[in-house]
């Protein structure tokens, strides 16, 4: 399991709810879980801060 799929499923979000949430355009998602495509550094960052705060992270999106 990559870290894309790690990170969305400690959600429990499908795919489609985890892109909207976080912002993550869905075709992006689904290279990263089916390892078509790694995360830059910025959107591996990205991925551990909502691995560690997916409440606040999803709260501060709805608020910008």
């Amino acid at each position: 399991m990559n870290i894309a799929q790690r990170v969305r499923r400690s959600t429990g979000l499908s795919q489609t709810q985890f892109s909207t949430t976080y912002e993550i355009p869905l075709s992006t998602l689904k290279k990263w879980e089916q390892g078509q495509r790694e995360p830059d550094e910025t959107s591996l960052a990205y991925l551990k801060v909502i691995e560690k705060m997916p409440v606040l992270v999803a709260q501060a999106l709805q608020g910008a």
